[in-house]
């Protein structure tokens, strides 16, 4: 993590009247709560009302990780991001591998998670006196910088013998993608807009329609389906996880439960002395565009653009909101 050189941290505390509906924090090591973000919801209770919805909260609850989990040879280097507090971790074999609620375990990615530097309490941004009502804030200008968020969003692949190290291709690339596209925006101006907490991405079909523009037409014959990212993206779509991949499709129902032509972008990764290499990479670029003209297959009757989110076994296992997220879909 960047380290903020002394001058630029400047700490903030007061002798100010707490809030009525401040509590002492649980700092009891036997306790369940300890730590947990429930402690933070007294006084932030909009902001953790958000985050309680977001994906990062169930970064380790969420069935698509639960099943990827199960066959993980790296399990201790897949919790480094997705329950990232040694006390979480610690305490996972107490309560089980799927979590309790109102534990350390349930929270994933939590307040303490970006908010704790060094035992102290930190924000992107200069907090107002009305905020200091149980405690003092250093301001860490970091913490709104996309570099921030690279510790858990860029990462090589495991190698594929001992010892274990990491190397190769980056398995996910959005912070790297960020920097190629030149932008000035930051990940959190658009994941974080107002100080929000809920990180809209992948599973938010507005931010996905605000990534993604899709023509399609047809002359009864021939269909063409062009796919295009907007200028709101900095990042290739799909990004994130490796095993997402954009579906294009043409079906018999509005559902798409018959599939009558598909294709996939995303990317693929294999092998190659000993570390994982990009094999494929067919997703879209910032400013790229994807298009194809094909004879319209008998019965089609509907086009679905979705973006589905693990790997092709694991599917059938999920609930359908895990399976895939819709994005755009129309009668031909």
């Amino acid at each position: 993590m960047p380290r903020v050189p002394p001058a630029l941290v400047v700490l903030y505390t007061g002798v100010l009247m707490p809030c009525a509906q401040a509590q002492p924090l649980d700092v009891d090591e036997h306790s369940p709560s300890r730590g947990t973000a429930a402690a933070c919801q007294p006084c932030h209770g909009e902001t953790w009302s958000t985050w309680r919805k977001s994906r990062h909260a169930a970064s380790f609850t969420n069935p698509l990780f639960q099943l990827s989990l199960q066959s993980a040879r790296q399990r201790d280097w897949c919790l480094s991001c997705h329950l990232p507090r040694p006390e979480q971790r610690a305490l996972l074999g107490e309560v089980g591998h799927r979590g309790a609620a109102g534990t350390l375990v349930e929270d994933g990615v939590d307040c303490h998670t970006c908010h704790i530097e060094d035992g102290h309490i930190v924000s992107g941004t200069r907090p107002d006196d009305a905020s200091l009502v149980a405690h003092g804030v250093e301001a860490r200008p970091h913490l709104k910088t996309s570099a921030f968020c690279a510790r858990c969003h860029q990462f090589e692949g495991p190698v594929e013998h001992p010892p274990f190290a990491l190397g190769g291709d980056p398995l996910q690339d959005t912070y790297g993608e960020w920097v190629a596209s030149g932008v000035q925006t930051t990940c959190q101006d658009c994941h974080m807009p107002d100080g929000e907490h809920r990180f809209p991405g992948a599973h938010d079909r507005t931010m996905l329609q605000r990534a993604l523009t899709v023509d399609v037409s047809s002359d009864g014959a021939t269909v063409t389906l062009a796919l295009a990212t907007t200028e709101a993206v900095a990042h290739k779509v799909p990004t994130g996880d490796p095993f997402r991949r954009l579906r294009v499709a043409l079906c018999a129902d509005a559902d798409c439960q018959t599939l009558l032509w598909s294709h996939h972008l995303g990317v693929s990764h294999e092998h190659r002395d000993g570390v994982l290499r990009v094999a494929r990479d067919t997703r879209l670029e910032p400013g790229g565009q994807w298009r194809v003209t094909l004879p319209l297959p008998p019965g089609a009757q509907h086009w679905q653009v979705a973006l589905l989110y693990g790997e092709v076994q694991w599917t059938p296992l999920l609930p359908p909101e895990e399976q895939l997220g819709v994005v755009y879909q129309g009668v031909l």
